[in-house]
């Protein structure tokens, strides 16, 4: 019980804090299944929690940026995306003092610059960016999911993101419900649970992407 409260008490203390961007590189609440939304491989519904994977928080070119979800151009969404502070699934959990497992990312958070008047990110979508590999260069598979909008700190509280994907919309990946049941973090004190799970999605070989391009081509020509 003590680690659970430690760690509902990690992410309430961003509060605490003034005047500063905090960034939480974190799917740990309590290690419970119905809070922690677990990192997972691509593949099937029961595919293996995700162990080495990079998992970012930052942002992209400009207020304007729309990030793309088609994989085949994946490269060029990575190109332009800057992060703010990463981890890697499987580490150490810091919130638990304890050595991590797979599914779960937990950095120490990250206390950013603070957010005023004229400042050029105010706007900006911050997004959780997960591959498979220790950068996001090096992945095959991918999870894209908005976490929040850069606000200006002068008139409001400090900004706060995490990278707990529990309740979103993937833009790239999907969330399967109840796709992992067991203990991820023996000794958490949550027991076997029942988890949903943030999955990644693999790119294309070219293989396919060659054979999309084919059928592409041959609709074109019955329509002539």
């Amino acid at each position: 019980m003590k680690s659970k409260i430690i760690a509902l008490a990690a992410l309430g203390a961003l509060s605490l804090q003034v005047n500063a961007a905090n960034y939480a590189v974190s799917n740990l609440v309590n290690g419970a299944g119905s809070t922690d939304t677990l990192f997972q491989e691509a593949g099937a519904v029961n595919a293996a929690l995700l162990d080495g994977g990079i998992v970012s928080l930052g942002y992209f070119g400009s207020n304007s940026y729309v990030p793309s979800a088609d994989l085949a151009n994946i490269s060029t969404t990575i190109s332009d995306f800057t992060s703010v502070t990463s981890g890697l699934t499987g580490g150490f959990l810091t919130q638990l003092t304890t050595a991590g497992t797979a599914g779960y990312v937990d950095e120490a958070l990250f206390d950013g610059p603070s957010i005023l008047t004229g400042n050029p990110l105010i706007g900006r979508t911050v997004y959780m960016f997960v591959g498979d590999a220790a950068t996001l260069a090096a992945s095959n598979a991918f999870a894209l999911v908005a976490v929040g909008t850069i606000l200006d700190e002068s008139s409001t509280p400090e900004n706060q993101f995490s990278a707990n994907p529990t309740g979103t919309t993937p833009l790239i990946g999907q969330i399967n419900a109840g796709a992992f049941t067991g203990d991820p973090v023996p000794g958490a004190g949550a027991g076997v649970t029942t988890f949903d799970t943030l999955q990644l999605a693999a790119v294309p070989e070219p293989s396919a992407l060659l054979l999309s391009a084919f059928g592409a081509l041959a609709l074109l020509r019955r329509k002539r």
